[in-house]
């Protein structure tokens, strides 16, 4: 999806038309997707940074260990989800 995506941008650049309105005309269509939402507008501005989302899926990933770890301990999932989400609201 992703390379289809910038091959479209790539074309729609060389053909001099904006990327703003190429990205809305895909938005609804088959190449809809979270990750078009999310950096749309990213895209069009050329802002590669990874941000908040990068920060965002490095806790995820941290709690999808912590959550490993706390069920081989024996804990059932609703003491392990209460206990991300107090490890989580104490940031």
């Amino acid at each position: 999806m992703l390379l289809g995506l910038r091959e479209g941008l790539v074309l729609t650049e060389q053909a001099m038309l904006k990327l703003r309105l190429f990205l809305e005309s895909i938005r609804g269509g088959a190449a809809r997707s979270k990750v078009l939402e999310i950096f749309r507008e990213r895209m069009v501005e050329r802002d590669f940074n990874p941000g908040v989302f990068a920060e965002y899926m490095l806790r995820q990933g941290k709690n999808l260990i912590l959550h490993q770890q706390w069920h081989d301990r024996g804990l059932d999932s609703l003491q392990v989800a209460s206990r991300n989400r107090r490890r989580n609201s104490s940031r």
